[in-house]
């Protein structure tokens, strides 16, 4: 009975494997027919006068166009320039991979975590990175501001100061700031290059930093003096944010905590008693093992979400 049930599951999984091959198979063939479509549109592009540029993207023909974008924002907001596309592709042949290993080594339906977890903690990575790029940018910014203050107080000339604090600032304002003065003297407005900045960093103080100017701008008011107010209020929000951090650091780390017990009581179980490890061994046994798992971790990970999402809406 025993070897019967072991060789449905074998076939079970050739069969899975099989049917993801043919899968990427049949998207591989229609991804060339579309791109050889896109290469005779471009060719035919070449004779008007204006042309679109129009990327080939395998994930927006299939629709994921909103996970095309949100993998893109991720890799932009923690530094990265690749393209998200193809970071993408690489990752899933990484994960398929993996996936494709453990299934010969006999991990069995715990194959089935590895691809979402390959995801999940590349993307928890990329959050990780663009939180901290994001902290520091904040704290940066914050005192950019007040030294824009005191330079619009000797000189008047805005643009002046920015290009000073660009020179002084470290990375990664530094850059920002020097994006809006090479804009600034290409021939672009002081108010457009501003709301380029505001939208690449994504910060609500840096955009009611922009917000205040362009005001103070258009009603003719002293920018000085506005920056200076700003760079009150950025310091007074960003130890309100450290204070929260520091809390939920700790809700973090009982969570943590928690999960870590779980995990060891069950492995504790699973190894000690013989009549779990005879009922894991079976096809049922797994799934049930399979299901816990992904309940702890859908668990934590939606829990640890929700508080991220609370700190980035503060």
């Amino acid at each position: 009975m025993f070897f019967f049930q072991e060789v449905i599951y074998t076939v079970f999984i050739l069969s899975l494997i099989a049917g993801l091959s043919f899968f990427v198979l049949v998207i591989l063939v229609y991804s060339v027919l579309v791109y050889r479509k896109q290469g005779l549109i471009r060719r035919m592009e070449r004779q008007l006068i204006a042309s679109k540029e129009k990327k080939f993207s395998i994930l927006g023909m299939l629709g994921a166009e909103d996970f095309l974008t949100n993998i893109q924002k991720k890799l932009k907001r923690a530094g990265f320039k690749f393209d998200a596309e193809e970071t993408i592709l690489i990752l899933s042949i990484f994960a398929f991979i993996l996936f494709v290993i453990c299934v010969t080594s006999g991990f069995g339906l715990m194959s089935f975590l590895v691809p979402p977890a390959v995801f999940y903690l590349f993307s928890a990575l990329l959050d990780k990175l663009g939180s901290m790029k994001y902290e520091k940018l904040n704290v940066q910014f914050a005192d950019a501001v007040q030294d824009m203050a005191d330079y619009l107080k000797v000189s008047g000339n805005f643009i002046n100061a920015v290009e000073k604090v660009a020179f002084e600032a470290d990375e990664p304002l530094k850059s920002e700031l020097q994006k809006i003065v090479s804009k600034v003297n290409a021939g672009m407005s002081v108010l457009t290059a501003l709301k380029e900045f505001s939208d690449d960093i994504q910060s609500p103080l840096v955009e009611s930093w922009v917000d205040a100017v362009v005001f103070s701008f258009r009603m003719k008011a002293n920018t000085a003096d506005v920056c200076e107010s700003v760079a009150k209020k950025v310091r007074m929000r960003l130890r309100q944010n450290q204070k929260i951090n520091a809390m939920l650091k700790g809700t973090k780390s009982t969570i943590y905590m928690i999960v870590a017990v779980m995990a060891l009581m069950l492995i504790m179980t699973y190894a000690s008693s013989p009549m779990y490890l005879a009922v894991f061994r079976t096809f049922m046994g797994k799934i049930a093992l399979l299901y816990t798992i992904v309940s702890y971790a859908g668990t934590t990970i939606f829990m640890l979400k929700k508080m991220n999402k609370e700190v980035k809406s503060v």
